[in-house]
């Protein structure tokens, strides 16, 4: 297995889009991240969300953007684990007024690397946190 800074840098780009798709709601920055079945699932206002990519986007777009709400765009990796055609990414975000800690697994497809899987915690909602 060997991992060169190409490599990493598609993954950084899809890291990217989710961070832009989710601050600007962009159904297109999201659908170029995501795979067209993807499965997202955690709990958001106490209910379980286990969605596919679709029902997650139409969830999405029903809330107010974090642009929209003036907030900041922020992301952090916190580890990446990554094999020739898999890799899992932990990220810290802040979105939609919320902190989140957030598990991408992706799966790389034809040369492109695309989350497969996204499962996220809220850590703290700033709304209610402040």
């Amino acid at each position: 297995m060997e991992s060169t800074l190409s490599e990493y840098k598609s993954i950084l780009k899809v890291i990217e889009l989710y961070k832009d798709g989710h601050h600007h709601s962009d159904l297109k920055k999201l659908k170029q991240a995501f795979h067209p079945n993807a499965r997202i699932a955690g709990y958001y206002e106490n209910e379980l969300v286990f969605e596919d990519r679709d029902q997650y986007l139409e969830m999405l777009v029903q809330e107010k953007s974090s642009a929209e709400l003036g907030e900041p765009s922020d992301i952090k990796i916190l580890s990446l684990d990554k094999t020739d055609t898999t890799v899992i990414v932990k990220i810290k975000s802040q979105m939609a007024g919320s902190e989140f800690i957030s598990y991408l697994s992706m799966l790389k497809i034809d040369d492109t690397w695309q989350i497969i899987n996204g499962l996220f915690h809220i850590c703290c909602a700033f709304r209610r946190c402040k």
